[in-house]
C-alpha cells in the first residue's frame, strides 16, 4: 500500500506479475516487472513521500522504478544477481535505505540507491564452489557470482567480461611466471588480465582455416579446462567441451595463443573437466570421471586409471613438492599416487568421512575438504590430522594455499582463513 495514498495498492501475483490499483483495488492495471519468473519477490516497498519510487527485493537481485512500476533497473553495486532478502526505506529519509543480500551481508545507501556500502564485509551467506589463489591475488567462485579478494575480508564482484550478471567462468588460473598476469577461461573464449584480475582483455582464438574445414574438421579451440606450462609461460594447454575430431579434447599453443593445434591424440571426445600439471610436458587430464595422462606434451596420452574408483573424482591435483605425487578427491575417499599417476591408492589415516570436495598443496603441507571439515597432512599424505577448528560449518567445497594462510570455501558458509604456522 502506499504509505501517502491508501487507496493505491500494489500486488505481486502468479510468477512475479505486478499489478497497480488506484481506487483501493476496483480495478487493476498491469506493470512490468523485469524479473524472471522462477525468481521470486521476497519484498516489496513504496517510499513514502515519493510514490513514483519503488524498490523490490527478489531472488534475482535488488529492483528499482523511478516511475511508479513503468519500468525498472536492476541495482547491480556489490549485490551479484542473487537473493536480495528484504529492503527498507528511512521513514523520515527516503535517501537512506538498508537491504540485505545473501551475498555480501547487509548494505546501506545514503543516496537514494545509486550506491551502496557494505555494513561489515564478505559474503556471509554464499556458498563456495572453488578458491583460486595466485602469487598476488585470491579469486572465490560463489554460488552468487565471481569475487576478487582485495584485503582480508573484504571483495569485489567480477562481472566483466564473463557475464553481464553474476559470472560463472569455468576457472581461473595464474601465470606461473608473472604474479599480475591472470587467465579466465569461460567455453569457447579465454581472457587475460595483467593487473591481479581488475580489466579483462580477450584472447583472439583462431577458427578453423579454410584448408581445415574443407578437409571436414570444424573444431577450434575451447576452455572446459585450462593449464599453462610450469616451465615455459607461452605455452597453453586447452580442454574441450564438445568437440569432435580426433585428437581435439585438448589443443596447444607454443606462442602464447597466437596459434593452436590439435593435442589430444588418445583421448575420448568427451569434455575434460580437469587440466593439470607441475611438470613441463607431463600433464593430467580428467574425462567423464577417468584420468589420463601425458609425458610428452600432448603429443600422445593414455588411461591412468588403475586403483582409482573411475566415478564421482571430484578434483586431481599434482604435489609441487614431489611433481610424481598426485592426489584425487573422489566421492569415495583420497587416492595418491607415487609413480606419476601410473598406480593409485586410497589413503584414510586421520581422514574422517568419504566424501573428499577439494585438495591444496603448499608451504610443505596437503590440505584435504570433506563433508567433515578440513585435514592437514605434513608427511606427504601418510597421516592427517582435523584442523576445522571454529568453522560454522564443516562442509567444505574449496581449498586453496595463499600468502601463507590456507583458506577454506564452505557450503552456505562463506571463505575463511587461517595462517600457516
Amino acid at each position: 500500500m502506499d504509505p501517502g495514498d491508501p487507496e493505491t495498492l500494489y500486488v505481486v501475483s502468479g510468477f512475479n506479475e505486478l499489478f497497480r490499483s488506484a481506487d483501493l483495488g476496483n480495478s487493476w492495471t498491469p506493470l512490468p516487472l523485469e524479473v524472471k519468473s522462477t525468481a521470486d519477490v521476497l519484498d516489496f516497498q513504496v517510499v513514502a513521500g515519493d510514490p513514483a519510487t519503488l524498490w523490490v527485493a527478489t531472488e534475482a537481485g535488488l529492483y528499482r522504478s523511478g516511475n511508479a512500476g513503468s519500468s525498472w533497473e536492476r541495482i547491480r553495486t556489490r549485490h551479484g544477481r542473487y537473493v536480495s532478502k528484504t529492503v527498507a526505506v528511512h521513514p523520515q529519509n527516503p535517501s537512506v535505505l538498508l537491504t540485505a543480500s545473501s551475498n555480501v551481508g547487509f548494505l546501506r545507501s545514503d543516496d537514494g540507491g545509486d550506491s551502496w556500502s557494505p555494513v561489515g564485509t564478505g559474503f556471509t551467506g554464499a556458498t563456495i564452489e572453488a578458491i583460486y589463489a595466485g602469487a598476488g591475488t585470491l579469486f572465490a567462485q560463489t554460488s552468487v557470482g565471481l569475487f576478487r579478494g582485495d584485503d582480508r575480508g573484504s571483495w569485489t564482484e567480477i562481472n566483466e567480461p564473463f557475464d553481464d550478471g553474476e559470472a560463472e567462468p569455468d576457472g581461473i588460473a595464474f601465470d606461473r611466471k608473472d604474479g599480475d598476469t591472470v587467465f579466465g577461461f569461460d567455453t569457447s573464449k579465454l581472457f587475460r588480465s595483467t593487473d591481479g584480475g581488475r580489466r579483462w582483455s580477450e584472447i583472439d582464438v583462431p577458427e578453423p582455416s579454410m584448408a581445415q574445414m574443407m578437409r571436414g574438421n570444424m573444431d577450434s579451440p575451447q576452455f572446459k579446462s585450462f593449464v599453462q606450462d610450469p616451465k615455459d609461460p607461452k605455452v597453453l594447454y586447452g580442454g574441450s567441451w564438445s568437440n569432435d575430431s580426433p585428437g581435439s579434447a585438448v589443443f596447444r599453443t607454443k606462442n602464447g595463443g597466437r596459434k593452436w593445434e590439435m593435442a589430444g591424440n588418445g583421448l575420448p571426445n568427451e569434455d575434460v573437466s580437469l587440466l593439470r600439471s607441475e611438470k613441463s610436458g607431463t600433464l593430467f587430464a580428467v574425462i567423464d570421471d577417468i584420468v589420463y595422462r601425458t609425458s610428452n606434451a600432448g603429443k600422445t596420452w593414455s588411461e591412468s586409471n588403475t586403483g582409482l574408483p573411475g566415478e564421482d573424482l571430484e578434483d586431481l591435483i599434482v604435489d609441487p613438492a614431489a611433481t610424481g605425487h598426485v592426489f584425487v578427491a573422489s566421492e569415495t575417499g583420497l587416492f595418491r599416487s607415487t609413480d606419476e599417476g601410473s598406480s593409485w591408492s586410497r589413503i584414510e589415516n586421520g581422514l574422517a568421512g568419504d566424501h573428499v570436495r577439494a585438495i591444496a598443496a603448499g608451504e610443505g603441507r596437503l590440505y584435504v575438504g570433506t563433508y567433515d571439515g578440513v585435514f592437514v597432512s605434513q608427511d606427504g599424505g601418510d597421516s592427517f590430522e582435523m584442523i576445522t577448528g571454529e568453522l560454522p560449518n564443516d562442509n567444505v567445497r574449496a581449498l586453496a594455499v595463499h600468502g601463507g594462510s590456507v583458506f577454506v570455501g564452505l557450503y552456505g558458509g562463506s571463505v575463511w582463513e587461517a595462517a600457516i604456522e
